[in-house]
This record gives structure tokens, sequence and C-alpha cells, in this order.
């Protein structure tokens, strides 16, 4: 999978949770939070494990991280970090999360060996018209490109539906002039 589909997919989870009476800075910031927590577990980092999908790719790590992310999160918010939103530790362990899950979706895959270090077996949940690019080609080469199209389609058609389900919500809740809501 490319950056294109986490990072859409942390946009969504985002869009979805930050609340309407949020400043647009807070909602830029969180955004890109979630874009980060969403792409944690292809950091290029020794020993992560990315190429062969195992350690950073690892159910237990995944929650594991998630985990220490949000309890940080919230310490942080307890000893006076009161900027930081309440729902943010959980909004980031999901976007986290997510990314094991569109990972074993991409057809052409071994899978992911959710289970390290306990178990060796691979997941794959094979969605046909997501393949994985080919590094060894052009970023630009036909085949990447098809690949950075259907991620596009696919989890940016996600986040409209996620941004017209937002608008809508917030529309209706907005007072009309005569004292009435819409709705």
């Amino acid at each position: 999978m490319t950056p294109i589909g986490h990072s859409l997919t942390g946009a969504t989870i985002a869009v979805l949770a930050i609340p309407s009476g949020a400043t647009k800075r807070t909602a830029l910031a969180v955004v890109a939070a979630c874009i980060v927590a969403a792409s944690i577990p292809d950091f290029p980092v020794r020993g992560w494990g990315h190429d062969r999908y195992f350690v950073s790719h690892s159910l237990w790590v995944t929650l594991a991280g998630a985990a220490v992310l949000a309890t940080a999160l919230s310490l942080a918010r307890l000893l006076g970090l009161r900027s930081i939103p309440k729902w943010l530790p959980l909004c980031l362990a999901l976007c986290w999360c997510s990314h094991i899950v569109l990972d074993a979706m991409y057809a052409g895959t071994p899978g992911l060996i959710v289970g390290w270090p306990f178990d060796k077996r691979r997941l794959a949940l094979p969605v046909w018209w997501l393949q994985t690019g080919h590094r060894q080609e052009s970023i630009l080469s036909p085949h990447n490109l098809r690949v950075f199209l259907m991620e596009l389609l696919t989890f940016g058609s996600v986040l409209a539906v996620a941004i017209g389900l937002r608008v809508w919500i917030c529309r209706s809740r907005r007072p009309r002039v005569d004292g009435q809501t819409d709705g």
C-alpha cells in the first residue's frame, strides 16, 4: 500500500472524530496527527520489519504501540496539557490500528504476520482492485500510477462521504433564523 490510502484513512477518522465546535487550527492539527498515526507502521526504522510485514504490522505491536501513544497523551493531558482534546488519544490509536487492516486488504501480497512474535501465519483479506506498488519500477510507471489512482478513488470516496456526512450533521444542528432547527 502507498501512503495515499493510509493518509486518506487517517484524515477520514479525523473528520469523523473532530467535534463541530473545534477551531480550524485544531481541526488541521488533528487531521495531520491522524495521518501520521495511520502511517506509523511504515516508518523507515531499522528492525521495524516493514519490508516483510511482521514487527510493525503485528497485531500485538500495533495494540501495544497504540495503547502507549494513547496513555502518553492522556497522561500529558492530566499533567496540564489541556490543549490535547480528551478524545484525541483514542482517535490516534484507532488511526494506528487502521493501518494493518488496510494493508491486509491488498491483493498480490503474502499477507501480514499479525500474530508476530507468537504466530508466524499470515493474514490476507485481498480486495481485487487494491494492488501493491512495484518498488523496482519508476514511481510514475503505469502500474504504480494505477495503484495510486485506485487508492485515491477508494479511500478518497470514503473521505468524501465522511466530509459530506459531517457537513450534513453540522447543518442539521444549526439553528434556523426562525429559531427552529433543520431536520
